[in-house]
């Protein structure tokens, strides 16, 4: 992917300067499927499909909010954050704190950043979260 046409764009589709960043290897569909680019303007979620951006979600403040549903209401999210200025100039700083790459210089404009760690969430199923409620309330009638 090679999309240029502003800042967040541009990080999203060359996280680095040469665009040769290696992700964790582990996540669910092997690549990032969104990514989210926060600026001055507020935050976006695009999809990263196929060589193109899909814009997802908007925000004018410095968070995001999307429905699961956006996002194909997915049963694990894989998420790891980098921090690179819209010129893509790569730090050393990411979330999770990823040792290798945290204890090095900021990869720069001339480095490869290497990410090895990411979080992993698993969505619980809304009929899961039914039965919670209606175990919960055979306990509490019980009690009476």
């Amino acid at each position: 992917m090679n999309d240029t046409a502003d800042g967040g764009r541009n990080v999203l589709t060359n996280l680095g300067s040469f665009g040769d960043e290696v992700f964790p290897t582990g996540m669910t569909n092997g690549l990032p499927d969104y990514g989210i680019a926060f600026g001055g303007f507020g935050s976006v979620l695009f999809e990263l499909t196929g060589g193109s951006l899909n814009f997802i979600a908007f925000d004018a403040g410095s968070s995001v909010t999307f429905d699961l549903s956006d996002i194909s209401n997915p049963g694990t999210i894989d998420w790891f954050a980098a921090l690179s200025s819209d010129t893509n100039f790569l730090s050393n700083e990411s979330m999770p704190a990823d040792a290798t790459l945290n204890a090095g210089a900021n990869p720069g404009f001339d480095s490869i950043g290497t990410y090895t760690n990411f979080n992993r969430f698993v969505v619980p199923e809304p009929s899961v979260a039914l039965l919670g409620g209606f175990g919960l309330l055979g306990l509490l009638r019980r009690r009476r």
